[in-house]
């Protein structure tokens, strides 16, 4: 049994087998959920896209509560504001067990970049704790915390703020499949995983500085152990219950409760070892307001 966590990436029939509640399924997942270091990956077939990433995503969170799961995007007839929205929206469902796996689409590496940056800048724009909902004084929130994004880059211009309040993990956790250096190095201080299945990019991402790159996710290649998590693709019915079966226990995080399994569900953060992440927009505008901070 490898210690790794494990990406479980869905092809074939078995997103919509699992979407639409094949009991033969999702009984033998739902028995295990929040007791194994794994994931579900959405929309993993790549284009023409059978599916909706983020709307099998959120068919998953419904059949499967409890098990992580991680959606690609690859911004193609997308734009930021939609994805951030979407995928928000499925990282509430799940209970801040969700991530988002970035790709380029064919786009310029700077291009994606900024697109991963308007979209975490909008996952912050509405903090969590600025909810009160206090029925007495009748506040909902206080709005004097929500802020525009006010981005004005090179590809994009989105003003903000998102119309959903940010997760319970401070952000969905992010990752990027990069195929080039150049996309390499712009992963780093931007998303939290970096998804690599090139070994020259491996021996790349081991020379730059530890502290600044963004942790690993090998996906066939050889990695010396180095990787929070291995991407894992699975296509027949077999091939999940064999992965299943040798996936690694969910780390328990100190203080939680133990759930009905003996473990707790974490988020999907905290099942990787990662730390809190944000995004400082208090030099924007208020979204309620024309002033600034």
């Amino acid at each position: 049994m490898t210690g790794t966590i494990q990406l479980l990436a869905l092809l074939g029939d078995l997103p919509a087998r699992l979407a639409a509640g094949d009991p033969d399924l999702v009984r033998p997942l739902a028995s295990v959920t929040g007791t194994l270091g794994a994931a579900l990956v959405a929309g993993a077939e790549g284009r023409p896209a059978r599916h909706d990433p983020a709307a099998l995503a959120t068919a998953l969170s419904v059949r499967l509560p409890g098990w992580p799961v991680v959606s690609f995007s690859d911004g193609r007839g997308d734009h930021p504001y939609n994805t951030a929205r979407r995928f928000l929206s499925v990282d509430h469902l799940s209970g801040g067990r969700s991530g988002v796996l970035f790709q380029t689409g064919g786009a310029r590496a700077q291009h994606t970049a900024e697109r991963i940056q308007v979209v975490r800048a909008l996952w912050n724009s509405w903090p969590l704790d600025s909810l009160v909902a206090d029925r007495d004084t009748g506040v909902y929130a206080h709005t004097d915390e929500i802020r525009e994004i006010d981005h004005q880059g090179a590809d994009f211009r989105v003003h903000g703020a998102l119309n959903t309040p940010s997760s319970i993990q401070g952000e969905p956790v992010s990752l990027w499949h990069v195929s080039t250096a150049e996309e390499l190095d712009a992963a780093h201080g931007l998303v939290d995983l970096v998804v690599l299945d090139d070994p020259d990019l491996l021996h790349r991402w081991r020379a730059s500085e530890a502290e600044a790159r963004p942790g690993l996710v090998a996906a066939g290649i050889v990695h010396g152990g180095e990787a929070a998590a291995e991407l894992v693709s699975v296509s027949t019915t077999a091939e999940l219950f064999e992965a299943v079966a040798t996936l690694p226990p969910a780390p328990l995080p100190p203080g939680l409760p133990a759930g009905e399994h003996g473990r707790a569900a974490p988020t999907l953060r905290a099942l990787f070892g990662l730390p809190p992440r944000s995004f400082d927009l208090s030099s924007k505008p208020l979204a309620f307001g024309a002033s600034r901070a």
